[in-house]
């Protein structure tokens, strides 16, 4: 079977040629055209229309639900893994040197790596100030989090304790990325598929509309973490860079959201509704 790394990108736009690459238009359900060289999220059994909030998470179900493959991965358009060998920074983001400081992981290397392990994930900065719950209630309020955790009870509890230990790091496995085995990805989405959904019907029960942010494609790089974590995956972290300098702020919703050692029962007890 072929294996294929999937760039998942909202725009046509000027993609690094690499063998074993393919772009992948999501939210393609917006478009008139797609471009002759691009594969669409809208085909076959899709969730292209719930691109607002799933983000590149619509082009993994489309991978999960079309493809029939070996190995599969996904980057961005503007991120991809890396053999890096000097890093430029500006801001709070890595951005790539000019000065061909880096070569793309290829599909080649990365099928070489997956001898050893089932999946290549990136791990995100490490936030010596904050907690991945500090994190993700800062910009998606305490109160969709809890939306989350509800759900996750009502379908997986046995997930809770890893849940809340992952609360507790300070580092999380971000930006939806892997390159892997896709039967041990096609476990994964199924789990994550059946919780987003669920947060998604929850939310709209309480505000009459479904999620139209990007709160799903979010919560996605949490529990990417989670389920590996839970189901004991064995996974390497691997470099990344970008292709382009962005910044991405996210203004905290909360105020205060306490997540210290000493407030994990009080913690425990909001999650779990107590």
């Amino acid at each position: 079977m072929e294996s294929k790394i999937y760039i998942v990108t909202h725009k046509e736009t000027e993609l690094p040629s690499v063998e074993g690459y393919k772009p992948l238009l999501v939210g393609a359900y917006r478009h008139d055209s797609v471009p002759a060289s691009y594969l669409a999220d809208n085909t076959g059994d899709n969730i292209s229309e719930y691109n607002d909030s799933y983000c590149e998470l619509t082009g993994l179900y489309w991978m999960w639900k079309n493809v029939d493959s070996d190995i599969i991965g996904l980057a961005h358009y503007r991120r991809y893994f890396a053999d890096v060998k000097a890093f430029d920074y500006k801001a709070k983001y890595l951005v790539l040197s000019k000065k061909n400081r880096y070569k793309i992981l290829s599909l080649a290397d990365a099928v070489k790596l997956l001898d050893s392990c089932d999946l290549i994930v990136k791990k995100s900065k490490v936030w010596r100030d904050r907690t991945n719950y500090q994190m993700f209630a800062g910009m998606l309020t305490e109160d969709f989090v809890k939306l989350m955790t509800d759900s996750i009870a009502g379908l997986y509890p046995e997930y809770i304790k890893t849940l809340e230990e992952y609360f507790l790091l300070h580092y999380h496995v971000n930006c939806n990325m892997f390159i892997g085995k896709k039967e041990v990805m096609d476990r994964y989405c199924k789990w994550l598929f059946d919780i987003l959904g669920e947060t998604d019907r929850r939310y709209k029960e309480l505000h009459g509309d479904r999620c139209h942010g990007r709160e799903l494609g979010y919560l996605g790089e949490l529990l990417f973490g989670v389920w590996l974590t839970y189901n004991k995956i064995d996974y390497v972290f691997h470099r990344a860079i970008n292709t382009m300098e962005f910044d991405i702020s996210h203004p905290d919703k909360t105020e205060n959201v306490l997540m210290t050692p000493m407030e994990l029962i009080k913690l425990k007890k909001v999650l779990r509704g107590k």
